[in-house]
Parts: C-alpha cells; sequence; structure tokens
C-alpha cells in the first residue's frame, strides 16, 4: 500500500465560489445540507 500525503490549510476567501458550488450540488443531488442553501456564499463566510 502507498501513503500518500496530506495537507490541511485555513480556509481561504477564494476557496468560497468553489466550497459554494459543492454545496449546491450535493443539495441538488440529494436534498443534504438545508441550511444555507438560499445562499450558499454568505452561509460559508459566517463564522
Amino acid at each position: 500500500m502507498t501513503e500518500s500525503a496530506r495537507a490541511v490549510r485555513e480556509r481561504q476567501d477564494s476557496d468560497l465560489p468553489v466550497l459554494a458550488a459543492v454545496l449546491e450540488r450535493v443539495y441538488a443531488h440529494d436534498g443534504y445540507m438545508v441550511e444555507g442553501i438560499a445562499d450558499p456564499l454568505a452561509w460559508l463566510a459566517h463564522p
């Protein structure tokens, strides 16, 4: 088995559009994550 290294970093503001798109795709697929779907960018940006 080959191990691969993973790096974890803090989320950047530039990540938000992609994360919002992922949230919308997951919701469209299975209805999960009811909170935040009305305004995903604002929901994700909230601390």
